[in-house]
């Protein structure tokens, strides 16, 4: 029950931060190229997604693989062992309690602080480089090729208005 509350942090707030930022990109571009402004942004949000995937999972096995070296114990397996983080937790649920457990948590616990402090300096530049973003008013007209030729008003059914 408790990784409901742990995931509704992060869902709250990505839920709220990617269609804001889908808004402001096309505030962004000119009336012709808006279309091409969501498309890019969605592109790059993905794109942003999987690197950020990919080097936390470079530096996690990294330091994990590291941190296993320094134990005697577990120095033959550590390539095994930092290849996989979803296994590695089963195999230290399933381990009795021991020194061969304490050490691969601290192990995992090891490579999970540098994905924490890596991608913690990565959110400082971003932060920093908010700083210096223009300002865009979100009140333009839509200019579109689509819509009726006819500026007219189209009458109301009920009213015949």
């Amino acid at each position: 029950m408790e990784w409901v509350f742990l995931n509704l942090v992060g869902g709250l707030g990505a839920g709220m931060l990617f269609p804001a930022m889908a808004l402001t990109v096309q505030a962004a571009a000119d009336g012709k190229d808006q279309a091409y402004a969501s498309t890019m942004f969605s592109f790059m949000r993905g794109f942003g997604q999987t690197l950020g995937v990919a080097i936390g999972g470079v530096i996690f096995q990294n330091q994990v693989k590291k941190k296993l070296l320094t134990y005697p114990l577990l120095a033959h397996d550590a390539n095994e062992y930092a290849r996989d983080a979803a296994g590695l937790v089963e195999i230290i649920k399933a381990l009795p309690a021991g020194e061969m457990k304490d050490q691969l948590r601290e192990s995992y616990t090891y490579g999970l602080r540098y994905i924490w402090i890596v991608m913690t300096a990565l959110s400082a530049v971003a932060l920093v480089a908010s700083a210096f973003t223009k300002a865009y008013a979100l009140d333009q007209e839509n200019e579109t090729e689509q819509g009726f030729k006819e500026k007219r008003k189209p009458k109301d059914a009920e009213t015949g208005v």
